[in-house]
């Protein structure tokens, strides 16, 4: 696989999938990228890992092109020494996350001719222009996070927070955010979700929290079933986005749509921090790192819109 760039939750997104794949043999990542225009802390965080698991399990490297950028974005698939499949178009990893307003185009190939000539360009590439990641790591420009959180994602738009926070409610709910191992920010090493008898790996950004009945029933949270159970919800950091209540007693709080919403904006101010390494739980031990936890959920006066304040002490 040859991409230009890599985001991060791509990153971990395909690292999860190489290891439930058990019939996969050999696979190798070339970043074409990464030495020419530099790379982010989280960035380089998930490939070192994807190149260690690689390596424990003897299926391949994640590479970085060296002798010349390489902007291409084609993988191949072989069975045994047959090239059977190959992908080429205009998207990196993103077809691993949904959500960005962004249209990408990727076409499928299996005419056999166009199937040699990638085969051929990806191994090539591989072989003659790309190094493996630890042999350049030390020289890569690595910045930091940028600090976009929702920055492109559909369904999200950007506020003034100040408007908002001035008009709250007494109407507020401390909602836990808890260190659970396979569920609230941890979803993603729950079980995935069952497809065409296949597991789908969930994503490293969705998360649901659970809300327990000592909150749900207080007069005034809303409550799922009702006009009131989807409503919009503004941050402390100025975002905008769609949340709803569901299930039983009201117990989970989610983003509407796309449950990544809610979860890349709370595990990125995480991210950001330095509290949370991308691709690892979130501990007790993070929470405490961060400095809360715990999520101020408020009702902004004479509206249906709620604000949620997640910043950490002294942060605003």
């Amino acid at each position: 696989m040859v991409v230009g760039y890599a985001a991060a939750e791509a990153v971990v997104e395909l690292d999860k999938l190489i290891k439930s794949h058990h019939g996969l043999h050999h696979f190798n990542l070339v970043v074409g990228m990464a030495a020419f225009d530099g790379i982010f802390r989280s960035q380089m965080e998930a490939l070192t890992d994807l190149d260690g698991s690689l390596l424990d399990s003897g299926l391949g490297r994640v590479h970085v092109a060296k002798a010349l950028p390489v902007h291409a974005k084609a993988s191949t698939f072989c069975q045994g020494n047959i090239v059977s499949a190959a992908i080429v178009g205009s998207s990196n990893l993103s077809g691993l996350i949904r959500g960005f307003r962004q249209f990408e185009i990727d076409v499928l190939l299996d005419n056999k001719p166009a199937l040699e000539s990638v085969h051929s360009l990806v191994q090539s590439i591989t072989a003659k222009a790309s190094v493996p990641l630890d042999q350049v790591a030390s020289g890569l420009r690595v910045s930091e996070n940028p600090n976009l959180v929702l920055e492109g994602v559909a369904g999200v738009e950007k506020v003034d927070p100040s408007t908002w926070a001035s008009s709250l409610s007494k109407v507020s709910f401390q909602i836990p955010i808890k260190a659970e191992p396979k569920s609230h920010l941890n979803v993603f090493f729950g079980a995935g979700r069952k497809q065409n008898g296949h597991e789908i790996p969930r994503p490293w950004y969705e998360v649901e929290l659970i809300v327990g009945v000592d909150i749900t029933r207080q007069h005034g949270y809303p409550q799922a079933g009702t006009p009131q159970s989807i409503f919009a919800v503004v941050t402390d950091d100025g975002w905008t986005f769609g949340c709803q209540t569901q299930g039983q007693n009201s117990k989970n709080l989610r983003s509407v749509g796309d449950l990544r919403i809610l979860g890349k904006w709370l595990k990125e101010r995480l991210q950001n921090s330095g509290a949370l390494r991308i691709g690892e739980r979130v501990t007790e031990e993070t929470l405490k790192k961060y400095g809360r936890t715990h999520l101020d959920f408020t009702r902004v006066e004479d509206s249906e819109t709620w604000y949620i304040d997640f910043s950490r002490p002294n942060e605003n």
